[in-house]
Order: structure tokens, then C-alpha cells, then sequence
């Protein structure tokens, strides 16, 4: 696979783009899967949570990896990036659940930063599958109950 890529960090440039692209389907189809912005917001967090189980080492790839996508043989990044990384390939996942919070929050007159609001609703899902995933054994609640308390938190259900 080697005499495809000028270089190791290429390579695992290219895997983190193809992880990347495959959440980012992922996502995008759930989040485009209802006219009302609550439900597909939380098929969006079902969708996150399936890839998280059903992909763990692409999730790991995605969520745990030290290759940036902006950054050229070693040197930092000029600017400081969204959760997840960034770079030339941008966060179309995030975007989708960003576009979802702003609709509902307009819908429910809230007044509250969409783009916080969607990183408190990340972070939250994230860290959710990352504790299961590195505790499976635990009695978890159910992760319904816990997407739904999600939502209910961060006023993201239907209002």
C-alpha cells in the first residue's frame, strides 16, 4: 500500500479522510432524515452513536488521532480548529448538527448560541460513547434514556 503514497503521513492522511467522509454520510443522511429539526437531530445522535459502536477503530481513527488533516509534515495548524479536527476537509458532521440546532432554537425563540449549544451537544455524545466504549461492562443506562436526557438538558427536544 506504501508505493501509493509519497509518505507514511500521507497514508494516514488518507485514512483519516476516508473515515472522516464515511461519518460525515453517516450523519448527513440521518440529520436529512425529517422535516422537523428535533427528530432528525436525534436520529443524528442515534446515527453518531450506531458509527461510534458499529466503527470502533474508525471512531477511534477520527476522535483519537494525532494527524491533522490542515497540518504539512509535522508543522501546527495556522488557527485553532473545531472539535474533531478540521482542515482542508472541513466538519460537514458538525455542520449538519449545527444547521439542525439553529432550526431549533429559531423554532423555540431561544436566543441561546447555536454554535456552543452544538459543541455542549458533541462533547456530550462524545464523551457518552467514549465511556461506554472504554467501560462496556458497566451498568449503562439505556442509551435512549441518555440521548433523550440529552436533548431534554439542552432544550433540543420538541419545546
Amino acid at each position: 500500500v506504501y508505493r501509493h503514497f509519497d509518505n507514511h503521513l500521507d497514508l494516514l492522511r488518507e485514512s483519516v479522510v476516508r473515515c472522516r467522509k464515511h461519518f460525515d454520510d453517516v450523519i448527513a443522511e440521518a440529520a436529512g432524515s425529517s422535516d422537523d429539526p428535533a427528530d432528525a437531530f436525534r436520529a443524528a445522535g442515534d446515527a453518531y452513536v450506531r458509527f461510534a459502536i458499529e466503527h470502533q477503530g474508525r471512531y477511534r481513527i477520527l476522535f483519537s488521532n494525532r494527524i491533522r488533516l490542515d497540518m504539512t509534515d509535522g508543522e501546527p495548524p495556522n488557527s485553532m480548529t473545531p472539535p474533531g479536527g478540521a482542515g482542508e476537509a472541513g466538519l460537514p458532521a458538525f455542520e449538519a448538527l449545527l444547521g439542525l440546532v439553529v432550526a431549533i432554537l429559531e423554532r423555540n425563540d431561544d436566543t441561546r448560541d447555536p454554535f456552543f449549544v452544538t459543541v455542549q451537544a458533541h462533547t456530550w455524545i462524545h464523551g457518552t460513547v467514549d465511556l461506554i466504549g472504554c467501560h462496556p461492562d458497566a451498568p449503562w443506562p439505556e442509551m435512549e434514556s441518555l440521548l433523550d436526557g440529552l436533548a431534554t438538558a439542552l432544550r433540543l427536544d420538541r419545546s
